[in-house]
């Protein structure tokens, strides 16, 4: 029995060529990756981040002669991180070690093995100094002791020193620019560890050096970092109802299961459903076929019933409660968000999917949520998003008078929320009625907000409280609002942060000139700069 394997770090080269299935919109981003601008790669878990970015660095190696383009891949996805990491030497530890095995590949160091230092002593003094740089930033050991010394003793503090040193070498070896691909950048970072990582991405630009990263979208601690002026950035869609969704996803999963493909066609409908239900998830369609097929030979209405029941009843939501261990600042929001999307847009939906049968009806796997919401909810949503329960379909939409963001609830939660027999069935009807124009809404002071004054707690950890006193004690004058609006907190003893932060939204309303829509928005402005830090 063929089994595919679910995570791209398991594959070679060579493999990922063979795997890939290429979309339009996976084009773009892999010439985005190829770009000389800085990227960030937005995607859920199992998307296809990791693929993408081998992809990438495939073909910019297979171009090297004719464009003196180095890429360099690098993931920090088995690093072991702690709470004093420096993380300026962590990234060009591994930055330079997998440039050493890159030029090595490449043929331009041609001494020693790929994975061994270089010890000779009639090689280049660039390569010599390479070796001694991987040395003093990384610990390697060497076969012999070095003569040659880095005389900066605050090397590993000195990002000027690094970057001189990469042009050194690309001018010495012809290289016109060094592509760095970070794969897993900030999954294993503790939040205060994902700031300083920003703060080097942006610091390590220049002509030569191009920066990449791979980033799930929310529960990312961005700090001065601006990714939408700071970098370039391109998220992973796969949407269900592209004309080649089906197409494009059978493609994947002829290529990962080859013996077993042809009796799967044979049960077509069954294949679309599961397809479907991985909602353009590659690891959520490869994982969900790796248990049918253990359970069976082929694939079962049974079989495929219960796989669907379990991963997207359970296993999507024990994936996501998790988050609550490592982000106990959010944990309130966490339960928010599941409580939001089982008690309120699942059961809305449902009443949009059912309605009478004799009508023409449309139905929905859409819900979308006021631009204008309270800062916390939407920061709840987009921990949705990071455990792939739901996706952003679209930005800044306008209904109803009003602005929204329109989510697509994962296909696999609404199929079940149906409650029906046979999921093929039941699948077909809502792919073939779906509109795109008819959802549930949430409008800027829904009820369903109700609890959101209370989703935001601060943990009594030493580190957390002085990243938070710093936020808080900020003057007021810092928030982006005009100065006679400024004047008018002033006046009303809204001096400091805090001073807002400690108070209901209701209070501003009661300031002349500053009504609900300036008071949300000051408000938001708050949480916002509270909700980057409460995670330590």
């Amino acid at each position: 029995m063929s089994e595919a394997r679910i995570r791209t770090e398991d594959l070679s080269i060579d493999e990922v060529k063979e795997l890939y299935v290429e979309t339009e919109m996976d084009r773009e981003n892999i010439e985005a990756l190829k770009s000389f601008q800085p990227l960030l790669l937005i995607g859920s878990r199992g998307t296809g981040k990791t693929m993408l970015m081998r992809k990438a660095e495939s073909e910019l190696t297979d171009e090297f002669e004719k464009e003196r383009i180095i890429p360099i891949y690098t993931s920090f996805a088995t690093c072991p991180v702690y709470e004093n990491t420096n993380m300026l030497k962590l990234m060009v530890s591994k930055i330079l070690i997998a440039l050493r095995t890159k030029l090595k590949e490449q043929g331009i160091i041609v001494n020693g093995s790929i994975f061994r230092p270089i010890v000779s002593e009639d090689i280049n003094p660039v390569v010599k100094k390479l070796e001694d740089y991987i040395n003093d930033v990384s610990g390697e050991s060497f076969e012999s002791e070095s003569e040659y010394v880095i005389d900066d003793e605050n090397i590993v503090n000195n990002i000027d020193y690094f970057r001189n040193f990469i042009k050194d070498l690309c001018d010495e070896f012809n290289i016109k620019k060094i592509i760095i691909m970070f794969d897993e950048a900030c999954q294993i970072f503790a939040p205060k560890q994902q700031r300083e990582f920003f703060d080097l991405f942006r610091a390590l630009r220049s002509p030569i050096v191009i920066c990449k990263a791979a980033v799930y979208p929310g529960l990312v601690s961005y700090g001065t970092f601006q990714q939408f002026h700071d970098a370039t950035t391109k998220k992973i869609e796969r949407a269900i109802l592209a004309t080649d969704y089906i197409s494009k996803m059978r493609e994947i999963v002829r290529k990962n299961y080859p013996d077993e493909y042809d009796k799967m066609i044979q049960n077509g409908d069954l294949l679309n459903t599961i397809i479907y239900c991985s909602n353009g998830n590659p690891r959520f369609l490869l994982k969900s076929l790796n248990t049918i097929l253990e359970k069976s030979s082929t694939i079962k209405t049974s079989v495929v019933n219960d796989v669907i029941k379990d991963f997207y009843r359970v296993t999507i939501w024990t994936e996501h409660t998790k988050l609550e261990e490592r982000y106990k600042g959010h944990k309130k929001m966490i339960e928010w968000s599941r409580k939001f999307i089982e008690n309120t847009v699942t059961k809305d939906i449902i009443k949009i999917n059912t309605k009478d049968e004799n009508l023409n009806i449309k139905t929905t796997v859409y819900f979308a949520i006021s631009r204008k919401a309270p800062e916390v909810i939407k920061q709840a949503i987009k921990i949705l998003e990071y455990s792939g329960v739901v996706t952003l379909d679209v930005e800044a939409t306008k209904f109803r008078y009003d602005y929204y963001d329109r989510y697509q609830l994962n296909f696999g939660i609404v199929l079940l929320s149906m409650a029906k027999t046979n999921l093929a069935i039941a699948c077909k009807e809502i792919i073939d009625n779906i509109s795109q124009k008819k959802f549930p809404n949430y409008g800027e002071n829904s009820p369903v907000y109700e609890e959101a004054p209370n989703l935001v707690t601060v943990e009594e950890e030493i580190d957390q409280k002085l990243f938070l006193d710093n936020i808080l004690n900020k003057r007021v004058d810092e928030l982006e609002i005009s100065t006679r609006l400024l004047k008018r907190l002033n006046d009303a003893g809204f001096i400091l942060i805090k001073d807002i932060f400690d108070r209901d939204e209701n209070e501003l309303k009661k300031i002349n000139y500053i009504g609900k829509v300036r008071s949300r928005q000051i408000y938001n402005n708050v949480m916002a700069a509270v909700i980057e830090y409460i995670s330590g």
